[in-house]
């Protein structure tokens, strides 16, 4: 297999991370309200779903993406939906944290990596993007082939999810307040409700 096949697929990777979306968002927050390790974790889950995407699409290729072009306004539908509620859930736990007497802007945990996994597979319609990119590879069937290259899609993707989670750990060191932290905190919840929001909209009205 060709080098040039391998660093593709990691630059892939890299602009696939580098779109400005709810999940950036969230990996900046866990940053500045928790710190690099929290962010980090958050990070990997983002890293570990573009992986899987890239398994399957790299495997399946166009069978799957077909499939899944076809009902493209329920899937956008659905993932529009989940972000709508995670933003909700984040934002009210802010408002939530306001009222607490000495209680911490995000208490500090481990679920991050499973929450951001979750919440980037909730959104199928990648899949379709990898699948696409695929048909650019000398992939000839070769399941062992697509893996190695999943796995530089995943590499050059975490390099820009763990630069997110140091520039958010970095900022969150710049911001020592708590009433600071709790408003970006609400910040990113309702950040997350508008993407979610933006990506209802095109089906607001459709009968």
């Amino acid at each position: 297999m060709p080098l040039a096949s391998f660093i593709k697929s990691a630059i892939f990777g890299l602009t696939i991370a580098l779109a400005v979306g709810p999940i950036a968002l969230l990996i900046v927050n866990y940053g500045v309200t928790r710190g690099f390790a929290s962010a980090a974790r958050s990070a990997l889950g983002a890293g570990l779903a573009d992986l899987t995407y890239a398994i399957v699409a790299f495997i399946s290729g166009d069978f799957l993406a077909a499939r899944l072009e076809a009902h493209r306004s329920q899937f956008e539908i659905v993932a529009a939906f989940v972000l709508v509620v995670f933003g909700a859930y984040l934002f009210v736990t802010s408002l939530r944290a306001q009222t607490a007497t000495g209680a911490a802007a995000a208490p500090p945990g481990k679920n991050e990596l499973a929450t951001t996994y979750a919440l980037t597979l909730f959104n199928p319609l990648t899949i379709v993007a990898f699948a696409g990119f695929a048909g650019q590879l000398p992939l000839a069937g070769s399941t062992a082939r697509a893996l190695l290259l999943a796995t530089a899609v995943f590499l050059g993707s975490v390099v820009v999810q763990f630069a997110l989670a140091a520039a958010g750990a970095q900022l969150g060191r710049w911001l020592r307040s708590l009433s600071v932290l709790r408003t970006l905190n609400a910040g990113s919840g309702l950040g997350i409700i508008a993407f979610g929001l933006i990506g209802l909209w095109p089906h607001v009205g459709r009968g």
